[in-house]
Parts: structure tokens; sequence; C-alpha cells
């Protein structure tokens, strides 16, 4: 076995009289950087580390693209975290008085409550059922893109706003309600 030659003196020359500023090594008090055999092994050990940190996120880069080659739609559990969390921020003061700002009254939160029942009670469900009753939803959804004529936006506009616009006096020049049909 070929013999290696120490290292080469530090710039300038001169060596430290003080040998212990770096790490020293497990079996006396030189320090680690001037043992070859210390130094070649705290090399393969970080070089280990490293291989090992790619095999690691190999599997972990493997293991994300598994789901999509195997199905082409991933299984969709629903996340109760979120509706438990929506909960949670409903009994806040802010959630509260922003409620109270916008539509006048106070957030009962019951449908955040039914939104949390709902969703533990499709977890204890197969897996195969839940996929189907969340694909039911999501088809029974109206889209968001949904467009009212001119005339339903308006009569729904009225049918929401009336007893604001009824309760002041009518300004000059401003729209007036449209006239009743026989059909309400």
């Amino acid at each position: 076995m070929p013999t290696r030659k120490a290292p080469p003196p530090p710039a300038g020359g001169r060596i430290s009289a003080t040998p212990h500023r770096g790490r020293t090594s497990a079996r006396g008090s030189s320090p680690a950087s001037t043992c070859p055999r210390r130094r070649s092994a705290t090399l393969l050990h970080s070089r280990w580390r490293i291989s090992s940190w790619l095999v690691t996120y190999d599997r972990i880069m493997d293991a994300k693209e598994k789901p999509e080659t195997t199905s082409s739609m991933p299984q969709r559990r629903p996340d109760c975290i979120k509706c438990f969390d929506a909960l949670w921020f409903c009994y806040s003061p802010f959630h509260q008085m922003q409620n109270y700002y916008r539509y006048g009254e106070f957030d009962n939160c019951f449908g955040k409550w039914g939104d949390l029942v709902d969703c533990l009670a499709l977890k204890t469900k197969r897996a195969a059922e839940a996929e189907e009753i969340l694909i039911a939803r999501e088809k029974a959804k109206p889209h968001i893109w949904t467009f009212r004529t001119v005339d339903e936006a308006s009569e729904n506009w009225w049918r929401m706003y009336k007893h604001l616009v009824l309760m002041s006096p009518p300004l000059p020049g401003a729209a007036q309600p449209p006239p009743r049909s026989d059909k309400s």
C-alpha cells in the first residue's frame, strides 16, 4: 500500500503552536485535518451522505411519479382540515364583524358545521363510494361561467335589493322598479 504524504504547511510557512483549532480526532488530540486516514474517512463519509441523500431523493421522486403513471385520475379524498379551519375562522371576531358589516347579522356557522360533518362522513366511506359521491357533487354544481340574461339579472337584483331602494327616497333620474307581472 503506498504511503501518503503529509499535508502542506499553511500559507506563510509557519505551523501554529496551538494544534487544537480544528476538529480533533476520536483517538487523540491531533486535529482531524492533519491525519491522512481521518481525512480520507471524513471524505468518504461525506460522499456516502451525499450519495444516500441522492438515493433518498430519487425514491421520493419515483414515488411522486408512480400515481400519475398507474392511473389517469388520482384518488381524491376530502381534506377535513380545510373544513375545520373554515369552522374555526367562522367563530373569530374578525369574521363575525365582517359578516355583520356585509349582511347586517352575525354568522351562525351552520353551513361550516354541515361541511365538516359531511367531510367526516365521507372519510368513513370506502374510497370508491366517496369518489362517486364527489364526482356527482362536482357535476351537480353549476359552472362558474353560467351567465344570466339581462332580464334575469335585473329581476335578481331587484329581488335582492328591493328593500333598500324602497326605503330611500327616489333620486332624480334613478332606475325605476320593473313593472309587476301577474305571475307573483
